[in-house]
Order: C-alpha cells, then structure tokens, then sequence
C-alpha cells in the first residue's frame, strides 16, 4: 500500500538566507528549502531576504519550525531597508 504524504511550504523571512537555509536544511522533515525574497502585504510591503521552506506535517509541525525560526534568528543589522 502507497500512502501519499502533502507537503506543506511555508516563507520565513531572515537577515540572511544563507543562514536561515543551513538551520533548516538539516532538520528532519524537511523536503526542499529555496532561498530568495518574500514580500509581506499591505500598505507597508516591503521584500526581506528569505526561505522558503517545503515541509512534511507528519514529521516535524509548523509551530515546531516557527519556534525553531524564533530561537535562531535575530535580524538586529541596520541594513538598508530596515526604515522603509
């Protein structure tokens, strides 16, 4: 018998992507993680160096990753686009 996983994706935004994308590429669970920008919505949109992570559910949860992101990630530069 075949059983068919989903994989979820979710986007984490990050001083740096190269950092965020070695924290989660060696976690368990996790399919893919791409690198690049993600943009936020509304009257404030602005892009922030991100990743984009493609997870499965069944072995590592989302608030387990969000936790994750929280404890290792602290984007305190005063990077150029910090005041837009």
């Amino acid at each position: 018998m075949h059983t068919t996983t989903t994989l979820n994706t979710i986007g984490l935004g990050g001083g740096c992507h190269w950092c965020t994308e070695g924290v989660f590429s060696s976690l368990i669970g996790i399919a893919t993680v791409n690198q690049g920008w993600i943009a936020s919505i509304g009257d404030n949109a602005q892009f922030s160096e991100a990743i984009e992570v493609v997870f499965d559910p069944t072995v590592i949860s989302l608030s387990t990753l969000i936790e994750i992101h929280l404890h290792t990630h602290a984007s305190t530069s005063n990077h150029s686009m910090r005041g837009k």
